[in-house]
């Protein structure tokens, strides 16, 4: 029987706090509006810099499968979803803003730090500042997805014998 030893896990210090709730424009919102996952084609809706309009070329079979469809495919407030012949078109928005170069996912706001050992990154938030556990499929899947595509960076690292 073939025995894995973990040896070590190096936490990446995630620090989240609660967005703030505001009719400012949220820079990873529209990020992610220019360039949605999985080859959609994103638009800020005019007149609503907070609101984007995400296209995909996948055809559902119904508005139920449309509206799960675009629940999957972003983390911010889905409007609505609805087929278009073969596309798909979610219109999503949000209702918060981050500060600086903050990362938007939901109703949070992350700051992505250097990767350390569980107490420092625990530590490293300060008084101000959250200790993001990660307690979904839904949260791992968007903060893994933002930090490698958009910083280009790894959130954990994992040694085994």
């Amino acid at each position: 029987m073939a025995f894995i030893k973990m040896q070590r896990i190096t936490f990446f210090g995630l620090v989240l706090f609660s967005a703030v709730v505001s009719a400012d424009r949220d820079p990873t919102f529209h990020r992610f509006c220019n360039n949605p996952p999985n080859f959609g084609e994103g638009k800020i809706v005019e007149g609503d810099k907070n609101r984007c309009q995400l296209t995909y070329n996948i055809a559902t079979v119904d508005d139920t499968t449309a509206y799960n469809f675009c629940d999957t495919q972003q983390p911010f407030t889905l409007l609505s979803a609805r087929r278009d012949g073969s596309k798909t078109i979610c219109d999503i928005t949000t209702y918060y803003v981050c500060q600086g170069s903050d990362v938007l996912i939901g109703d949070k706001c992350f700051i992505p730090r250097r990767a350390v050992d569980f107490a420092q990154a625990r530590e490293s938030c300060g008084q101000d500042y959250t200790f993001c556990t990660i307690s979904s499929g839904f949260e791992q899947k968007w903060i893994t997805g933002q930090f490698i595509l958009v910083r280009r960076t790894h959130l954990f690292a994992n040694d085994f014998l």
